[in-house]
């Protein structure tokens, strides 16, 4: 299910997620992944399509838009430094470059639109939709900043609405603040968030499972976005999907295997379709969780669990999934 060459550029990334408030150079991300730094660079660009130091300043840059909404009052300076940026001047002219506006403006929460399954901070005017060119130390990448037409629901309109103002979504049955153990899970990840893209994971990961031994007597399954979708474009957006086992199990050296991090968590049971999630987080971050005396946890990543579909079935948007959303939570200052 993942090659060599991309099982390694993932150790790279992982990397890059747990120290992007540092000085990374080229050579400590190649250590990582285990290439020779100009081995690595080529297979990286190949495989993500932004070279290694394009991809390290968007991570930087989208850390901190998503704690600019998570933390309104908090240090815009601090914020920058927390990110890796050396100044808050060089944060500010980054951040303007990558969204088209300012950090100031962007905290105001005025750039949303709903589109389709996800809110959308591009304006018509970002770029003008050509193609950029992105500077690095060793080449220089095209891309595209793809523009997105905002898709009115004005149903789902209607129900974000309500979830927003405190309506309990009817597909929550339950909400509990608990302390959840270490998990262990394997793996896979992917570049890229749309609907066929995750239905096709899902199920790669439920015929690896089956071919495994593991089935819902034994295991659940795990997904993990690595980026936030509403901030992050979707093909760049990465998302890791896996399977719960146990100590004894025998991992392949081309296998993921983590540690799902034990602590306090807001557990949310769910039963819906993809397009229902948006109403779940809705509510869950928009008004239950503030109302709580526990905040988001950003410096662990939540993640769902939830039985292993057949491999056979057929996932189309109307398909309903039932899981536990695991958000990670601290006591509130």
């Amino acid at each position: 299910m993942i090659d060599d060459h991309a099982h390694r550029i993932h150790l790279a990334i992982s990397y890059i997620h747990a120290h992007f408030d540092q000085d990374i150079q080229l050579a400590d991300l190649a250590k990582a992944a285990h290439f020779s730094p100009y081995h690595f660079h080529r297979v990286f660009t190949a495989i993500q399509h932004e070279t290694p130091n394009d991809f390290l300043r968007r991570v930087r840059i989208e850390r901190a838009a998503n704690l600019l909404l998570i933390y309104p009052p908090f240090p815009m300076q601090q914020i920058a430094l927390d990110c890796g940026f050396k100044s808050q001047a060089l944060f500010s002219r980054a951040f303007r470059n990558h969204f088209g506006m300012t950090a100031r403006d962007w905290r105001k929460g005025e750039q949303w639109t709903l589109d389709g399954l996800s809110y959308n901070w591009r304006q018509q005017s970002h770029k003008n939709n050509e193609n950029i060119l992105q500077d690095s130390k060793n080449c220089k990448v095209p891309h595209t900043d793809k523009l997105i037409e905002s898709i009115p629901d004005t149903q789902l309109q209607a129900a974000l609405e309500a979830a927003r103002n405190g309506e309990l979504p009817r597909q929550i049955s339950g909400l509990k603040f608990e302390k959840m153990p270490n998990y262990r899970w394997v793996y896979f990840w992917q570049n890229g968030v749309e609907l066929e893209q995750m239905f096709t994971l899902w199920q790669r990961v439920a015929h690896w499972g089956q071919a495994h031994g593991l089935t819902n007597a034994n295991s659940s399954l795990v997904s993990r976005m690595i980026d936030n979708p509403n901030v992050t474009d979707h093909q760049h957006c990465a998302y890791a999907v896996g399977l719960l086992v146990d100590a004894e199990f025998k991992a392949e050296p081309k296998h993921l295997v983590a540690e799902l991090v034990a602590g306090q968590y807001l557990v949310v049971d769910f039963c819906g379709t993809v397009a229902d999630s948006m109403i779940l987080a809705e509510y869950v971050f928009n008004y239950y969780l503030p109302q709580s005396k526990w905040a988001f946890d950003e410096s662990r990543p939540g993640h769902t669990l939830g039985p292993i579909k057949d491999p056979q079935e057929i996932l189309v948007t109307s398909t309903e999934f039932t899981y536990k959303l695991c958000v990670p939570v601290k006591k509130r200052r």
